[in-house]
């Protein structure tokens, strides 16, 4: 489960600086690409300007088809809307957040006819009832949590992800 409130929050570029990093990441989303129907796009579009997303992807891919057995698993996107927050575009109602959502799949090509894709939901919330959904997230099952890879700092949740099975 992944959750934004504004539109800057689904901008990102990977960061991997080693070469042996960028390629098992490249190696990866071309696995991801190719499990979600996207073989015409390049690789390269996985890597910027949506990066976090595409990441997301591949983990769900990896869940459902590199391990064995193969996990039962769904990505859940929550995008919130109505936030007022200085210096951010916050979508005011969902219509406003669906070209950008739009735009982000068209660039990694995700075809949301394909099986993988059908295990990656959105759902549009009011900011109003956000409290209300992070308790619900609380009472979830989590079966895996990744370490923040931001240096330690447990409070970045830009870098740390819950995998949350039900």
């Amino acid at each position: 489960m992944e959750a934004k409130a504004h539109v800057g929050e689904i901008e990102s570029k990977c960061g991997a600086t080693h070469p042996v990093s960028q390629q098992k990441i490249h190696l990866a989303l071309e696995k991801t690409g190719r499990g979600f129907d996207s073989q015409s796009e390049p690789v390269e579009n996985w890597l910027e300007p949506y990066y976090q997303y595409a990441n997301r992807l591949a983990v769900l891919y990896f869940l459902m088809k590199e391990c064995d057995p193969a996990v039962n698993v769904h990505l859940l996107f929550i995008y919130f809307y109505g936030e007022n927050r200085e210096n951010a575009i916050c979508p005011r109602n969902e219509q406003e957040w669906l070209p950008k959502l739009q735009e982000m799949n068209a660039r990694l090509g995700v075809n949301k006819d394909c099986e993988s894709a059908q295990r990656v939901h959105s759902l549009l919330v009011l900011w109003d009832l956000a409290w209300y959904w992070t308790q619900v997230v609380a009472l979830l099952p989590v079966c895996a949590e990744t370490a923040p890879t931001d240096g330690g700092h447990h409070g970045d949740s830009q870098r740390a992800m819950r995998i949350i099975l039900f």
